[in-house]
């Protein structure tokens, strides 16, 4: 199974679990929105979008190659 139809999987999963929380009859976009919001705000995800964006603005090109590099070798994303 690829890594997106994976992620669309534990979407669909998270939103039956805050459907179930809210009592409700049928999960909808209300509920995936949600999902989608809590993911995008994590904590981890928050830190490495500071972390990207001050290492453009302190080093241009050569800090967003870095980063890059930095986050396709697994470094920031391990834990």
């Amino acid at each position: 199974m690829s890594g997106d139809a994976r992620r669309a999987l534990d979407i669909c999963r998270r939103a039956t679990e805050v459907a179930e929380a809210a009592n409700a009859t049928q999960v909808n976009m209300r509920h995936v929105d949600q999902v989608l919001a809590e993911m995008f705000s994590s904590p981890k995800l928050v830190a490495i979008r500071y972390v990207r964006s001050n290492c453009i603005i302190a080093y241009g090109w050569e800090g967003f190659k870095f980063f890059n590099f930095v986050l396709e070798s697994g470094v920031v994303l391990s834990g």
